[in-house]
């Protein structure tokens, strides 16, 4: 089988930081490789926006150690991925890639084309074998586990509303990022896979970024076992706007220190509900309502019965109890 294969190698911190987000981040995120034009296949450059929408393999390359003058490398396959923009840059000779994220998977390379391989080409089309088993989230951590720091690893799986459905992971205009979109006032529950293969004192602090959503956990997130899976509900406070940004943010802490380069961030959409909307106006209408009631009639001034002073009480208690309950309307 023939398919784009995208490197990123061990050879900067900065790459090793993108194989650890291609581990972290949920299915359909979009993560951005760039590579200088020189180690992109020729016949990868000659069409670039018709490489969109083409089924890509995330590689990483590790180099041997032992022996550096052989000029040895192992690829290792971490996940499968479609291309959902490209650009070539002119001001700084830069190949943009961006990949939608999908399953992972257990490559080997069939292909025997050194100048297609890194060190020459970081970016180019290959013959890959699909190798039996081996082709999830743990074990793409177990084979890369001794070449990327010992620090504790973690994958968004879903977030899931309070009925226990998935929330769709929305894409950007220029598919170039991702989001969720949650509503104010509703409770969710972030699932997690989390590993610490090396069973280090490394931790993973979750933040958000405005203040605006509650995360019901303890944090930084610790892992005493090598893998697990946890939820953490999380709570979208009530907006004074229609429409808000936020972010999750996922920082690995190693010896106190924070892995800023190893952070990922999940972009939040937070909106008012439409429901809500509807029924705050309807809770207003129901206290008009309670007092045209108990007003005199304009032709006659004659007074209501006293049981339109009843029937509008019941009414106007209905309806502000409403809205103080639902909105804190005072």
């Amino acid at each position: 089988m023939k398919t784009i294969c995208a490197f990123s190698s061990d050879s900067r911190s900065l790459y090793k930081a993108d194989i650890y987000r291609a581990l972290s981040l949920p299915h359909k995120s979009v993560i951005h490789f760039r590579y200088k034009t020189k180690y992109v296949s020729s016949d990868l450059l000659i069409s670039p926006v018709s490489l969109e929408g083409k089924k890509v393999a995330i590689f990483f390359t590790r180099t041997d150690k032992t022996d550096p003058s052989k000029n040895k490398y192992e690829n290792i396959s971490v996940r499968w991925a479609s291309i959902s923009s490209v650009e070539m840059s002119k001001n700084t000779d830069v190949f943009h890639v961006y990949m939608k994220l999908e399953d992972f998977c257990n490559l080997s390379i069939s292909d025997n084309t050194a100048l297609n391989q890194p060190p020459e080409k970081f970016l180019s089309f290959l013959e890959c074998k699909i190798e039996q088993g081996n082709n999830n989230w743990q074990s793409r951590i177990n084979a890369l586990k001794d070449y990327l720091p010992p620090i504790m690893y973690f994958h968004v799986k879903n977030i899931k509303s309070h009925w226990n459905t998935p929330i769709k992971l929305k894409t950007s205009g220029n598919s170039r990022s991702f989001y969720y979109k949650l509503t104010h006032g509703e409770k969710y529950t972030l699932q997690l896979a989390i590993a610490n293969p090396h069973s280090t004192e490394s931790k993973i602090e979750l933040s958000d970024g405005t203040g605006e959503v509650v995360i019901n956990c303890t944090t930084p997130l610790e892992c005493s076992a090598q893998f697990d899976d946890i939820e953490i509900p999380i709570f979208v406070k009530s907006l004074q706007v229609s429409k808000q940004a936020s972010f999750l943010k996922f920082n690995p802490i190693k010896d106190g220190e924070e892995l800023g380069e190893y952070a990922s961030s999940i972009e939040l959409e937070l909106k008012l509900s439409t429901c809500r909307s509807i029924l705050f106006g309807l809770c207003s209408v129901l206290v008009v309502a309670a007092i045209l009631l108990a007003s005199p009639t304009p032709a006659t001034a004659k007074m209501p019965a006293w049981w339109m002073y009843l029937l509008s009480g019941i009414v106007l208690w209905a309806g502000s109890g409403a809205m103080f309950h639902w909105f804190n309307k005072k």
